[in-house]
């Protein structure tokens, strides 16, 4: 990522890179949000790379238009489960990455710059929101439980993949799946076809237990 021009530049720079980001939300300008806000100073003079991201925070926090932008792109993510409740695959595999991973972290996301959640897991935006009072407690462990799951399974096909000799890609052989794996799947899937209602909801909310900006960690 460093040897890429776009991805290097002064404060200044990278100040007028994210106004840029925030201001046009192009494709790829939502693809470089994804990558810039899960990334973390690790070299250098890392206070730079603090405030940098403190400034980045600060502006999408305030940026209504933006951070319900972000949220949109998840109603573009089509439910894995037919009309009767029948997991649609392809070749008999079903992609955890797109119907899981993906919303979850993408809502986990959108929802830590619109409350100025400097953190970087999904798993801390999600606990992040939670120590906030925001939204529902049960939503966003269910959230927190679907994330887990989702990565759970996918390693374990990853691994037996490779064992196989195979190339690990980001879909599961249901097949693999015991019964009660298979259960828990579709009724995470279920559960969280009501994300894009979800993120509408605390995207607005007025957090309960903040009276002042949110306290940035650079732990």
């Amino acid at each position: 990522m460093a040897k890429n021009p776009e991805w290097r530049g002064s404060v200044h720079t990278w100040h007028s890179r994210i106004d840029r980001w925030l201001r046009q939300s192009r494709q790829q300008d939502l693809l470089n949000v994804d990558i810039f806000f899960d990334a973390a100073p690790v070299h250098g003079t890392l206070s730079l790379g603090h405030a940098l991201f403190d400034y980045a925070y600060a502006k999408g926090s305030r940026d209504t238009a933006f951070a319900k932008l972000l949220g949109e792109r998840l109603a573009s993510v089509h439910s894995p489960l037919s009309l009767f409740g029948r997991l649609k695959t392809r070749d008999g595999r079903l992609d955890i990455k797109m119907h899981i991973l993906f919303p979850v972290a993408s809502a986990a996301r959108a929802l830590a710059i619109r409350h100025d959640i400097t953190q970087r897991s999904t798993r801390q935006r999600l606990e992040g929101l939670t120590a906030l009072g925001l939204g529902n407690d049960g939503d966003l462990t269910a959230m927190q439980q679907a994330h887990a799951l989702g990565l759970t399974l996918l390693l374990a096909q990853q691994s037996h993949d490779i064992s196989q000799g195979r190339k690990p890609t980001t879909s599961i052989d249901l097949a693999t799946l015991s019964r009660r794996q298979r259960v828990e799947l579709k009724k995470t899937l279920a559960e969280l076809q009501n994300i894009p209602m979800l993120l509408r909801s605390i995207m607005f909310e007025t957090s309960p237990s903040r009276s002042s900006p949110a306290t940035n960690h650079h732990d």
